[in-house]
């Protein structure tokens, strides 16, 4: 709930909530994402987009996630407001270099799903078909079928990596962990359904992201991972052509409030989960410079600034 006024969401003002400040670079945003733009006021959260130039940006808007503060695995989540999302918390939404090989996978599998591009090359033996089938920007991105980096914490791993925060399969290995988003029920049959007004419009199953034999793609997971919470207001061509003569400003978007539901004996809003455990605190920490410096666009460079191999 958003009632008390003044409420501020700069780093550390808020047990539930932070604005981040930064660049969403990702999908090419028009406005910098600034602790300025978020206050509750009149029983609301507002977001305001204006025409402020910030940061050699001509827009400043806010976007406030509750990373690593507060996640939810499986339930129902409400949000009066027209859309939210949800991520997770292994990778931090406009934090480049903690999404790279995190975001979009959901995969427990050890196959070529999990491999840069999704395929590998025919080497004189002979390969699967994707290794024979070129992605739509084969002159930025290669002959791959897709411009995936790979998973970078897969099922893959090697058993010793020390830097695989978990957990593991009775058999020994890593289970595969990613950062995919949802824009969800877990438990024996995970589901996700889309929700309006009380009623459903939509439900995605686990068998709809089945296996795939004949790709050696594996099944796609209803995300296990313990997911944090985001909103904002942002503009960018990259969804749809922006109409800059008739846009008015400053815009503002409300939330009124947001409110989420678990059965009985399976709450948890721990950011490492319960049900099951999936560890992503410590993983945080070890290599806090990736979820904290948006300026850093890859995972790269030496192991202890955040490039996990096998000791």
């Amino acid at each position: 709930e958003f009632n008390e006024d003044g409420r501020t969401f700069f780093e550390g003002d808020d047990p539930y909530w932070t604005a981040v400040d930064l660049h969403y670079w990702g999908t090419h945003d028009f406005e910098w994402y600034s602790p300025l733009g978020a206050i509750t006021q009149d029983g609301a959260l507002r977001i305001t987009f204006s025409e402020q130039p910030m940061n050699d940006l001509n827009y400043t808007s806010a976007m406030l996630q509750s990373w690593n503060k507060l996640c939810i695995q499986g339930g129902y989540l409400e949000v009066s407001w027209p859309a939210v999302w949800m991520m997770g918390n292994i990778g931090r939404a406009g934090y480049g270099a903690s999404n790279e090989g995190m975001w979009p996978y959901n995969y427990d599998s050890c196959d070529v799903g999990t491999m840069p591009h999704q395929t590998y090359f025919a080497n004189g033996t002979g390969g699967p078909l994707a290794a024979e089938v070129t992605g739509p920007y084969p002159e930025s991105e290669g002959l791959g079928l897709s411009s995936l980096p790979g998973q970078r914490l897969s099922r893959c791993t090697c058993s010793a990596s020390s830097d695989h925060p978990g957990p593991k399969h009775e058999d020994g290995s890593w289970m595969g962990r990613g950062a995919s988003e949802l824009d969800y029920y877990r438990d024996e049959d995970p589901y996700v359904t889309w929700m309006t007004d009380g009623q459903p419009s939509w439900r995605l199953d686990a068998g709809a992201v089945g296996p795939d034999d004949a790709a050696e793609i594996g099944q796609r997971l209803i995300p296990p991972e313990p997911m944090y919470i985001i909103f904002n207001l942002g503009m960018s061509k990259g969804f749809s052509d922006v109409d800059f003569d008739n846009l008015k400003f400053p815009g503002v978007m409300s939330v009124d409030y947001v409110r989420f539901y678990q059965d009985e004996g399976m709450e948890s809003l721990s950011c490492d989960g319960a049900f099951p455990e999936m560890p992503t605190v410590s993983y945080i920490d070890k290599y806090s410079e990736a979820y904290q410096n948006p300026n850093l666009t890859a995972w790269r460079g030496k192991r202890k600034n955040g490039s996990p191999e096998c000791d």
